[in-house]
């Protein structure tokens, strides 16, 4: 049952929580599953990283002994970059380790959103994750929005972004073309002269 909906797991007495391949085929098929697995399962990285791969929130279930291994999170956060939400301080701070939210960023841009206001003023980080997601620049540092490499990724990885390009750069015809090259519909977010 769990090979066809992870969930079914929470109905399934100790044993079965308990029951390795059992949990790891139930995560593979909802990362959520990990949640109604047995203590000690929710400890195992390898179960983990599995639930993790599938969704992001499974992190949350992960015992702080976990979270405290760098090369853990470094793993989880390149199998899936939403998992920054949960990397950050239990204070609900956003993320601060630089080499966290790059990690993050190149797996999914839009964990920039989750990243603390200082990293979405660095340009590698933002250039990473417009590349990845272009319409991570909605969370790009306002200043950075002005910079042109980077608002020309953005359009050119999705033409929506040049709704968040500053807009001294919305009236650039070079950069209107491309966000409309990537799709027609963009050119409703550029500049008229």
């Amino acid at each position: 049952a769990v090979k066809q909906d992870g969930l079914a797991l929470q109905f399934g007495d100790e044993e079965l929580q308990g029951d390795r391949a059992l949990v790891l085929n139930a995560v593979r098929q909802n990362g959520a599953a990990l949640t109604f697995a047995s203590s000690p399962l929710r400890s195992d990285p390898e179960v983990v990283l599995e639930a993790i791969q599938r969704n992001g929130l499974a992190l949350k279930c992960a015992p702080v002994e976990l979270l405290a291994d760098r090369s853990f999170v470094l793993n989880a956060l390149q199998r899936n970059g939403l998992a920054l939400e949960f990397v950050a301080d239990r204070a609900g701070e956003r993320c601060a380790d630089r080499e966290f939210v790059l990690e993050a960023v190149r797996s999914d841009g839009w964990a920039l959103n989750h990243a603390s206001r200082e990293l979405r003023s660095d340009r590698d980080i933002s250039l990473e994750a417009v590349r990845q997601n272009g319409l991570a620049l909605q969370f790009v540092a306002e200043l950075l929005r002005s910079d042109r490499e980077l608002a020309f990724e953005a359009v050119g990885q999705h033409g929506f972004a040049l709704q968040y390009v500053a807009d001294e750069l919305r009236s650039d015809r070079d950069l209107v073309l491309e966000a409309v090259r990537q799709n027609g519909l963009a050119l409703q977010h550029g500049l008229e002269h």
